[in-house]
Formats: structure tokens, sequence, C-alpha cells
């Protein structure tokens, strides 16, 4: 019943094993603590890559989500990660279309994005699910909304991510092999630490 990642990921990344990296995923925004990032700041197993799925920086949405954050509470944590473990490459999750999402809300969610500069982001349209609360609420987006909204912060993110990865051109990484890419002579995908 207690929350204990951060020992968990203590004595994961000290294990004297084949284990070479551990990648944390899907950290609730609302869950990371000073102690984790502490631990993931201090072990050099731990992937300097965090999943952080924000979902969306309108305060009054992230209420409607039922999320447990606020927009200063998400950039507070944001810039204290960053402040403590340098390099540290962050992937988050964003839904666009959430029933109630006003012209207004998804501006303050573009503008956000700009401010963040997230390295890696997912989005997606709210989809609408017979049984959730959310299927009742007023406000339904319109589907041909959404499709614009998420184009929008798409193009935004294209070009944070163009920048952000131009920096990189001429870096030597390690890389963690997944897979002989098919059809490819001598190709593989894989996953670099961040």
């Amino acid at each position: 019943g207690k929350r204990e990642l951060p020992l968990l990921l203590r004595r994961l990344a000290r294990l004297e094993s084949g284990i070479g990296w551990i990648r944390l995923l899907y950290a609730h925004p609302a869950h990371v603590t000073d102690k984790l990032i502490d631990v993931i700041a201090g072990e050099r197993r731990i992937c300097k890559y965090l999943d952080l799925p924000v979902q969306h920086a309108s305060d009054r949405i992230l209420r409607l989500m039922n999320r447990h954050s606020s927009r200063k509470a998400i950039i507070a944590t944001i810039e204290n990660l960053r402040r403590k473990i340098p390099g540290l490459v962050i992937r988050t999750s964003i839904i666009v279309g959430f029933p109630g999402e006003t012209d207004r809300d998804f501006k303050d969610l573009l503008a956000f994005v700009k401010d963040m500069r997230f390295e890696r982001l997912g989005a997606f349209m709210y989809s609408r699910e017979a049984g959730t609360s959310a299927w009742r609420m007023p406000g339904q987006v319109p589907r041909s909304v959404m499709e614009k909204r998420l184009d929008r912060l798409m193009t935004v993110q294209q070009a944070i991510s163009r920048e952000l990865n131009s920096r990189r051109v001429g870096s030597v990484v390690n890389v963690l092999v997944d897979e002989r890419c098919k059809g490819a002579r001598g190709e593989f995908a894989g996953r670099t630490e961040g």
C-alpha cells in the first residue's frame, strides 16, 4: 500500500546482473517526488529519460480529466526534473478535444507546449468511450475541430523536435538494438538512453 518506486528503482539499479538500462515509463506528474528525481539523477543504470503524460495544461481541463494536478504543479515538476537531471529527455502525451475544451483551453495548451519544449510528444484526439464519466459530459468537441487542433499541436511540436534533434547531429551515443529492420540489409532499430 505504500508508494516505494524510488526504493525499487534504487534496488534494481544496484543489482549485480545483466541489467544495463532501466527506463521509467508513464510517471504521473503528481507522483514525481524529489525522492524519485534524486534516484533517477543518482543512478547510472537509470536512463535519463522520463515518460511524463501531462495530458493537458489547462487547469479547468485537468480538473475535468480528474488528473489531480495543475498547470503550475506540472511546470514546477518539469523545471525541477530538468534542473536536477542534466540532459534529461522528457516524453509526454497530450489529449486534444476533451469534452468542454474551448479555444482558450487549447491556446493555453499550445503555449505550454511551446514553453516546455518536450523532446518527445505524442498527441491524441479524445476518444469517447461508453461508460466513462466523460461520455456524458457536455461540450463534446466535434471531430473536425479535434483534427485541426491535433494538426496545429503537432506542427508546433515538429518544429521543436527538429530544433532539438539538430543539436544532436554529429554526436556519438550508445544504442540498445531492439530488432533488425525487415527488408533492410544491415540496418537495425533501437533506442538511445534518451
